[in-house]
């Protein structure tokens, strides 16, 4: 019995730290992460980080000074020791409830929906120095994620349209130019027809220069396309939208376009709500199904209101696909309003997919068991989607 008393004492512990590290990156990932970059975010950001390891070490000593009982009261406190257990008692709920997400995401499995097969092909890249954490680091194992989408109805002069994925570059001095080039030039050597960038081209200023310079002479039959995301209104939309347009690409400022292949229209739409203006009015994405539609969307977040106009693919990166996952339990800070909803990977709602990409860079500069990727899009005709194939992943 001692035994397993001390066995329950040291879970107890264990689930107490990890509830609480658990609440504050979900405080983090739904009001603190969306904010502009600013001396007040990061020190807030510290400040939550500081508390949670502050609040493992309380657990940890009160454990050790008490015979690895954490439930003990603060003598002559007693409103202390209610706001003890009180603390605790939400602590291990939470962890409780991330423990039964952790387990229905694992009987669950991915979503996989039966209108797309997915290849992954290995791109890794070699730098010339380490990475932070380097043995647990995956922020250079790159991928190119192959996928083909069959659309019911598609127009047979796009049977076989190709369109490339690049987003979240954040280039710096980690994710630096060497590797968004190796990362984009492994895309473009597949050639794709259309090529769509959804944002967060650096975190700070001084990389712009460099980030663009990548770009010129990057370009695609039926054009390249732009969507700036939260970090690029935070170092300077205005410019970032200048330096896009000398580069000949098209930023698709809360508007759509048109472009044709095979004499077959398809149209191309993007939207920078929230931070250009949140709620823009979709107008200018019809919700008729007469034309392929595919709309680029820096954030997720955006889905819900998305998919009201039928686009076929919506295309999204700022998660990172979480970017710190931990075993059994995934992302700790998802920065969406949704939390862990729209992680990575496809969604559907009605006829429209979402594919949220975990991106090229990453800021901080570290990913565990989330690898960064390119996206390859290839599309062919399709059968009718049936209600009974619209399943959501919602952990």
């Amino acid at each position: 019995m001692a035994v397993l008393a001390t066995v329950f004492d040291l879970f107890i512990v264990f689930a107490a730290c990890l509830g609480a590290g658990f609440f504050i990156a979900n405080i983090m990932s739904r009001f603190i992460c969306n904010l502009p970059d600013s001396r007040p975010k990061v020190v807030v950001e510290l400040g939550l980080h500081g508390l949670s390891g502050v609040l493992c070490v309380i657990i940890l000593l009160r454990a050790i000074f008490n015979e690895g009982q954490t439930f003990v009261q603060f003598e002559g406190w007693p409103k202390l020791s209610y706001l003890w257990f009180l603390f605790l008692g939400f602590a291990l709920a939470t962890f409780m409830v991330f423990t039964v997400m952790g387990l229905v995401r694992i009987v669950r499995g991915p979503f996989l929906d039966p209108h797309t097969k997915s290849m992954v092909h290995p791109i890794s890249f070699k730098p010339m120095t380490q990475p932070p954490l380097p043995r647990v680091n995956q922020l250079f194992d790159l991928e190119l994620v192959e996928i083909e989408i069959a659309i019911p109805n598609l127009d047979p002069g796009l049977t076989g349209l190709t369109v490339g994925n690049l987003t979240d570059f954040h280039l710096g001095k980690v994710c630096t130019q060497d590797y968004v080039r190796h990362a984009i030039d492994r895309l473009m050597e597949r050639q794709p027809e259309l090529l769509a960038i959804t944002g967060d081209f650096v975190n700070y200023p001084r990389h712009l220069d460099s980030c663009f310079d990548l770009l010129k002479g990057i370009s695609a039959p039926l054009g390249v396309y732009v969507v700036r995301g939260n970090h690029d209104f935070w170092v300077g939309a205005e410019d970032i939208d200048r330096r896009i347009r000398q580069l000949g690409m098209t930023l698709l400022h809360d508007r759509a376009v048109e472009v044709e292949r095979n004499g077959a229209p398809t149209l191309v739409a993007g939207i920078e709500s929230p931070w250009n203006m949140a709620g823009v009015p979709l107008d200018f994405i019809p919700p008729d199904a007469d034309k392929l539609k595919i709309v680029l969307s820096h954030t997720p977040d955006e889905f819900p209101r998305l998919a009201r106009q039928n686009p076929h693919l919506v295309l999204s990166g700022h998660t990172h696909g979480g970017q710190i996952c931990i075993p059994f339990f995934g992302s700790v800070v998802v920065p969406s309003n949704y939390g862990r909803k729209y992680e990575r990977g496809f969604f559907r709602e009605g006829e429209s997919l979402l594919y949220v990409s975990r991106g090229i860079g990453c800021h901080p500069p570290i990913r565990t068991l989330c690898k960064p990727e390119v996206t390859l899009f290839r599309f062919v005709p399709g059968d009718p989607i049936t209600p009974h194939e619209n399943p959501q992943k919602i952990l």
